[in-house]
């Protein structure tokens, strides 16, 4: 699952007349904003360190929270991504993004209910977002823990994505391709997983990584075995 910094942010010029609270907080933003450069160059620490520097100036600024997660998310420290992207939550109950992050890095500690229970909100703020259903197709046909899977289930929510998405996202092929395989209908699934291969290698941002996954779930379905993730732990 990709995880991206965000790409628009908004920069305000200062001027000399400004409130001194104002121009305070064009501080922080300065400061998130460089974070944000940093963090999408794999700079993680200095990122944060930007993100930190924000926080002290403006210690309710929700964005500089969020990328600040994202970082602590790269860096492979869930919990304080999760810390991060809870003050999203207290600052802005409503904000999608927020969940869908907190849900992935629950997923990465192992934690597949809260995962889910952040993945079902974010799909009850908004019955559209893509990344949602995706995100709780890909543990309903993977997860490693069987509880949790139901293919049906994965089937219906990765159509979905797909549907909102209009077929565009080779991330929500792949899940698409695993949802089948869960339901034991291997054709499809290899058909599906062809689909997202092809799209994955023309994605100039699809990492080496992304393309050896993809290649690794066809290998699965070519075998008549569904894809299951390692089990992970909390």
């Amino acid at each position: 699952m990709q995880r991206l910094f965000l790409n628009v942010v908004l920069v305000f010029p200062l001027v000399g007349f400004a409130m001194p609270s104002i121009l305070h907080a064009q501080d922080a933003a300065f400061y998130n904003n460089r974070g944000i450069d940093l963090g999408v160059k794999g700079q993680y620490d200095k990122a944060i360190a930007d993100f930190d520097q924000a926080l002290r100036l403006n210690p309710d600024y929700a964005d500089a929270y969020y990328n600040r997660g994202l970082a602590w998310d790269k860096k492979g420290n869930y919990d304080k991504a999760i810390a991060d992207f809870s003050q999203v939550l207290r600052l802005d109950p409503k904000n999608i993004l927020a969940y869908n992050k907190r849900g992935g890095a629950w997923e990465d500690k192992g934690n597949y209910a809260k995962a889910v229970t952040d993945y079902e909100q974010a799909m009850r703020l908004d019955p559209k977002d893509a990344e949602a259903y995706n995100n709780l197709a890909w543990i309903e046909a993977t997860c490693p823990e069987q509880r949790y899977r139901d293919g049906k289930k994965a089937l219906a929510n990765a159509k979905q994505a797909d549907l909102l998405t209009q077929g565009k996202n080779w991330d929500y092929l792949d899940t698409l391709a695993a949802a089948y395989a869960e339901n034991g209908d291997f054709q499809k699934a290899m058909e599906w997983q062809e689909k997202a291969m092809d799209m994955c290698a023309k994605d100039k941002q699809a990492t080496e990584k992304d393309k050896q996954e993809c290649r690794s779930h066809m290998a699965s379905y070519k075998q008549g075995k569904p894809y299951h993730e390692e089990s992970k732990k909390l």
